[in-house]
């Protein structure tokens, strides 16, 4: 049986199980498809709602690409990112990964909306990134939900601008917000205009007021700002996330707290503002987002892990085990639990216990933080052999690594490889220009070299 096929089963079963997790309805296509591979359909209390997403599935490690720093992305030919750009219905792309026993999605066409050139790129396939943070599983449920209200949105959007049509509905709405009592700046007059455009919840709210029945039009606008501000707020918490990424942690506490400010219980934009607490040195701040989250949504594993990764970087490693050590026994599966408290036992000089630690991470997933941390360990114990392979490793897994590039070159110097050093030095540098190590070690080029 072809290992290909296994592995698209395979995917495509674990998508399954996640929509009969939702309580939703999952239908494969059973005919010929060209890159839709089913639907999912919302159902609430059990019952169909017509709300409809397009899923194609990715099954296999071949498909993705992942960074050092986590992130993820996929190849997909660009004559189905066309024909997904202008389907009918939103369409989810979902990778499934068989190391992580874990699936991640992206909405294509908001990706595609936002970057229009590629569609004219000519080539056959290109990159897309998609969130590691953005897992398929029963925790993405509202973001699913909002993708359907997102198309919606899109839909519109497209037919105002193809016909030039003027858009009174704003002016509409801030009216009704008036009549209303309700401050029109205190929700996105465009977005939640382009959701009033379909009708009802305006004419209801219309039809009140010209009845003069202003309470109860009241209770409809209401309704309405909550679910608009909490799908606001969901879209600040991601923007959020994507600056903590780079590291600007100013920018993406400024998008948390615009989040929160829509959404107090956005559980994702209390962890990324607890992370903002804890790089400014603000570890009180840190810790009370961090129990707050696991209090909303207890089966969210960041925050348990997070609160230990603030200790560690903070250099309180004994304080930083004791966290990594709750966040495993809660989620024994994490690898990132047993690699950060592996890298506390690093820094306390306890190897044994690091490389028993860094050895399980590996066991759960292949990682090259791990394999990193078992090239450090045999690097300070003179076991430059093995911290070359270890380091080699760690570049098999991530070649944009280039602290790794940089230890395997001290490896190599130790061993007298003096040659081989110098081309890993000058890989790390090429990688980071502005990593200092690695220009100091080349300086030492003009010794003589093997």
């Amino acid at each position: 049986m072809p290992e290909t096929w296994i592995q698209d089963r395979t995917a495509v079963n674990f998508l399954e199980n996640v929509a009969i997790s939702l309580g939703w309805m999952w239908r494969e296509q059973p005919l010929l498809d060209r890159g839709i591979d089913g639907h999912i359909e919302i159902c609430e209390d059990g019952k169909p709602t017509g709300k409809l997403i397009a899923v194609q599935s990715k099954g296999g490690e071949s498909y993705f690409r992942r960074s050092r720093d986590g992130r993820l992305s996929i190849s997909l030919e660009l004559k189905h990112l066309s024909y997904w750009n202008n389907f009918a219905l939103p369409v989810i792309v979902v990778g499934h990964l068989p190391s992580e026993q874990a699936s991640y999605w992206i909405y294509i066409q908001k990706y595609l909306d936002r970057r229009p050139g590629i569609l004219s790129l000519d080539q056959r396939t290109v990159s897309v990134p998609i969130p590691s943070n953005n897992p398929f599983n029963i925790e993405a449920k509202q973001l699913l939900l909002s993708v359907v209200d997102e198309h919606t949105e899109r839909i519109v959007r497209h037919v105002f601008e193809n016909r030039n049509l003027d858009i009174s509905i704003i002016e509409q709405l801030e009216s009704i917000a008036k009549a209303s009592n309700i401050a029109p700046h205190r929700f996105e007059n465009r977005v939640l205009g382009w959701i009033l455009e379909f009708g009802a919840p305006l004419e209801k709210s219309v039809a009140l007021l010209a009845e003069g029945k202003n309470k109860e039009a009241r209770k409809t606008l209401e309704a309405l700002i909550s679910d608009t501000e909490n799908y606001l707020a969901n879209q600040y918490a991601w923007l959020a996330s994507s600056f903590v990424q780079d590291e600007d942690f100013k920018v993406a506490m400024s998008f948390a707290k615009k989040s929160l400010d829509l959404n107090p219980f956005d559980f994702y934009a209390l962890n990324i503002r607890g992370i903002c607490y804890g790089q400014a040195g603000q570890l009180k701040n840190a810790e009370q987002d961090f129990e707050e989250v696991s209090k909303i949504s207890p089966n969210f594993a960041a925050p348990f892990i997070n609160r230990g990764k603030i200790l560690l970087d903070n250099r309180r490693y004994k304080e930083a085990i004791n966290r990594f050590d709750e966040a495993i026994k809660r989620f024994p599966e994490k690898a990132d639990g047993h690699r950060l408290k592996a890298d506390c036992f690093k820094h306390l000089k306890e190897f044994d216990l690091a490389k028993k630690s860094y050895r399980e991470s590996l066991r759960l997933k292949e990682n090259p933080d791990a394999w990193k941390g078992l090239g450090d360990l045999a690097y300070y114990e003179g076991d430059f052999v093995g911290a070359e392979q270890s380091y080699s490793k760690a570049i098999a897994c991530d070649d944009s690594y280039f602290q790794a590039f940089f230890n395997r070159g001290k490896a190599l110097e130790k061993l007298g490889k003096k040659s081989e050093a110098f081309h890993d030095f000058e890989r790390a540098l090429a990688l980071n220009p502005e990593y200092e190590p690695a220009r100091k070690a080349l300086s030492r080029k003009d010794e003589n070299v093997n």
